[in-house]
């Protein structure tokens, strides 16, 4: 796979309880909708010199992989569950002070966090992909 971008990938403690409940991984959604991607887990780059260690799963595919598998993921989680996924994407970002400076920590790193813009969930939205991240959660009834 050449060209890969990284796709921080959150999901939702009862997403998580649910694939893991019925036997089911990412890897195997994509593989089954055919998306040329490779799950891997790294750090949260938000957590990086915060004192502790975030594990993340990564997609690594390209741009372009990364933008069918997100509605993918999306329709076969709710066919699979019979509940609506809600898709939000994040931006990392460098955190401001109170006067909208850069805030580094202790060691000088910039300090990040995520920033999340839920998304519209019919299903023929169009997904652009900035090699940020996405998060998968049920939608609340």
């Amino acid at each position: 796979m050449e060209g890969q971008d990284r796709v921080y990938l959150s999901l939702s403690p009862q997403v998580a309880a649910f694939l893991t409940d019925n036997d089911i991984d990412i890897a195997e959604l994509l593989a089954k909708a055919k998306v040329d991607a490779r799950i891997t887990l790294g750090e949260d780059p938000a957590t990086v010199g915060l004192g502790h260690k975030e594990p993340a799963t990564i997609i690594l595919a390209s741009a372009a992989a990364i933008a069918i598998a997100t509605p993918l993921l999306r329709e076969l989680i709710r066919n699979i569950s019979g509940k609506t996924p809600v898709i939000r994407e994040r931006q990392l970002v460098q955190v401001k002070d109170a006067e909208d400076k850069s805030a580094f920590d202790a060691n000088g790193n910039p300090i990040m966090e995520w920033r999340e813009t839920e998304r519209s969930n019919v299903g023929a939205d169009k997904v652009v992909v900035k090699g940020f991240g996405i998060e998968i959660s049920f939608e609340s009834n």
